[in-house]
């Protein structure tokens, strides 16, 4: 995924990946960026304000992997301050759900956690008010919105 508003330097950019055998999506903007990064997972090409181009490039085996997203029916619909941790043999992740955006960045609203080659895990989500909820051997390899029962 390759984000840049500058349309010359990211075609110029893409060129050069297309060139090197790698399959690129643009976006012009950090928004379409956002909502393509969505829907698919990509390697990443970072640009920045006339600065040094960056190529992050997954060289690894992919393991499985979970996205999370909350909801509330309420206030704070997006559950902004929610801690979700996840649980596979190998261990346990934690991370808040966040918001916030700074030039040209904005932090997701959906989590994603890597399951390694484990492919169920156990979820729980801790709400803002302190209240719990729990999904036991929930399936990996997709994406999951929770969404709180009152």
């Amino acid at each position: 995924l390759l984000i840049d508003d500058m349309m010359p330097v990211r075609h110029a950019i893409a060129a050069t990946l297309r060139k090197a055998g790698h399959e690129v999506v643009e976006a012009d903007d950090g928004h379409k960026g956002l909502e393509l990064a969505s829907k698919d997972h990509f390697d990443l090409v970072i640009t920045d304000n006339h600065g040094p181009v960056r190529i992050l490039e997954n060289l690894g085996p992919c393991g499985n992997w979970l996205t999370i997203a909350l909801r509330q029916p309420k206030r704070n619909r997006f559950a902004v301050g929610a801690h979700v941790r996840v649980t596979t043999a190998a261990g346990t992740v934690v991370q808040e759900v966040g918001a916030g955006t700074s030039y040209l960045c904005h932090r997701p609203r959906r989590l994603t956690f890597g399951l390694g080659s484990d492919t169920t895990a156990r979820v729980e989500v801790r709400w803002p008010d302190g209240e719990v909820t729990l999904r036991e051997r929930v399936e990996g390899g997709r994406r999951v919105e929770i969404v709180r029962d009152r």
